[in-house]
């Protein structure tokens, strides 16, 4: 079975029926966009590289044939694949998903920053430039507002609204593209490393998710873009905000990993720890608490609490 589903052929074409189901299937299927990439990596990993990147080809040509656009294939392979293919070429010689996914994270984290910096040291708004790139969507906003039958005031708040809501996401859009690429990036990791569990291939290696501890020296990166993003003004302030939301990436990842380290410490039942995901995906006040958590973690390691109250229980 995996050398039928791992052949470049047919894992080119069940990367491209993922496409077409995302592009055309409503948006239902939209996230199956996510998982595109799949496929190619798991034909990577278990047959090299020469393999990924025949399958690769392969889905590209189906991409630029079915939109006539060679520019949506150039962005879906450097945007999804490329990175991809380097980390399936990491595993097969021995390195960790956790470390693939480390480097992810730094060149995320540094494409971010010099973006924004460059954007400064050139002279260009790019907040502002963002914010005129949006003004379409503010637009269509505006007209389907104007179609619902609203006093004149509630209608100039709404507009009001509409119009903070597009500049806030003009703020943070830069840190949205880098952390929606490092969550394909790890999502397709984490899937493939499940994979190759499941099916015992001789490239994965175990890692446990509840012991995950980031280093102190992590911490101060963030304080300071927090800093940045309260007390500094313009380019600054921009790149505190940004840079600041997407290291919080980590500290998210430790939450989750305190949580479950809980989990398993009271051995409560799996249907709550299903009930928990559902709500961090659907609740950005729960995963804010996540990130809390993770980040006090810093200096108060719950975990190291947990065996020291069980080992005093026992005794």
């Amino acid at each position: 079975m995996d050398r039928l589903v791992t052949h470049p052929i047919v894992a080119a074409l069940l990367s491209g029926l993922l496409f077409l189901l995302a592009a055309s299937g409503g948006v239902w299927l939209t996230p199956l966009q996510l998982v595109v990439p799949l496929p190619l990596l798991l034909a990577a990993i278990y047959r090299g590289s020469q393999a990924g990147m025949m399958a690769t080809g392969g889905l590209l040509g189906l991409i630029w044939a079915v939109s006539n656009s060679l520019s949506l294939a150039l962005l879906m392979f450097s945007f999804s694949l490329l990175f991809l293919l380097l980390s399936a070429h990491l595993i097969r010689t021995g390195w960790k998903t956790s470390q693939c996914v480390t480097i992810a994270y730094s060149l995320g984290g540094a494409i971010l920053a010099i973006v924004i910096l460059l954007a400064g040291l050139t002279g260009t708004d790019l907040e502002q430039r963002l914010v005129a790139q949006l003004q379409p969507l503010e637009q269509q906003l505006f007209h389907t507002l104007e179609q619902q039958q609203m006093g004149a005031v509630v209608l100039a708040e709404s507009k009001q609204q509409v119009t903070q809501f597009i500049g806030f996401v003009a703020t943070i859009f830069p840190a949205l593209t880098v952390i929606g690429w490092f969550f394909i990036q790890t999502g397709n990791l984490a899937s493939a490393t499940w994979y190759m569990e499941k099916q015992q291939w001789p490239w994965w290696q175990p890692e446990q998710l509840s012991s995950l501890k980031l280093p102190f020296f992590l911490v101060w990166p963030l304080i300071a873009m927090g800093a940045c993003s309260i007390f500094a003004s313009g380019m600054l302030q921009f790149l505190g905000i940004n840079v600041g939301l997407f290291l919080c990436i980590p500290y998210s990842f430790q939450g989750v990993a305190i949580v479950r380290a809980l989990f398993r410490h009271y051995q409560w039942p799996p249907i709550i720890w299903v009930l928990f995901v559902t709500a961090l995906m659907l609740r950005w006040e729960m995963l804010l608490l996540v990130i809390l958590v993770g980040l006090f973690n810093t200096w108060w390691d719950i975990r190291d609490h947990l065996v020291a109250n069980q080992s005093y229980n026992e005794s």
